[in-house]
């Protein structure tokens, strides 16, 4: 991804600054939804605050790769993978506080995401292989990168994500509170 890039959303956290950047060209138009979710945790869970970012890029022309970063700005710590069917996460644990950030994976967003008009349909992987290389999610200390492989011009991309954070919780790094808020915040 280019060096210099525009923040389209981003939400503050005890840890820092998370934020969305997509690379600076003129090749796409992009926004982003900020919304407050309010994710029914299991029994005993809680978070402070869980947000919903709806990030929506309509190429203007074709672009090969397309990528954007979520990345949390948290000198304290770096984030450790945490994925499960469906959900690609990063968690961050510092100074009593614990942070999320997560988006759904490459198999979900290339099934799920096609069916629900979330990517356009010339993304979809074969079912039967393990390659989805028009969708890669890499991890980073700060969080992660969403590369697409290619994007016609015209087409849209929805991609949800999702941040939560919870302070002063008792056994914070073996909670998993922020893990499920993020995982219900989504679609």
């Amino acid at each position: 991804m280019s060096d210099e890039t525009n923040v389209i959303a981003q939400v503050d956290t005890p840890l820092g600054r998370a934020q969305l950047h997509l690379p600076i060209h003129a090749q796409v138009s992009a926004s982003a939804t900020v919304s407050e979710a309010h994710p029914e945790l299991p029994a005993g869970m809680r978070v402070d605050r869980t947000v919903r970012i709806d990030v929506q890029i309509k190429a203007l022309a074709d672009i090969a790769p397309m990528m954007f970063a979520f990345l949390l700005d948290c000198p304290q710590d770096q984030g450790s993978p945490e994925s499960s069917e469906g959900l690609e996460s990063v968690r961050f644990n510092a100074l009593g506080t614990q942070v999320s950030l997560a988006a759904r994976d490459a198999h979900w967003m290339l099934d799920h995401g096609i069916e629900r008009k979330l990517v356009p349909a010339h993304l979809r992987a074969d079912p039967f292989a393990a390659d989805f290389a028009s969708w890669l999610m890499h991890y980073r200390p700060q969080g992660f990168l969403v590369e697409i492989e290619k994007l016609y011009r015209g087409d849209t991309v929805i991609c949800p994500l999702a941040i939560s954070y919870a302070s002063a919780q008792p056994d914070s790094h073996n909670d998993e509170s922020t893990w499920f808020a993020v995982e219900y915040a989504l679609p």
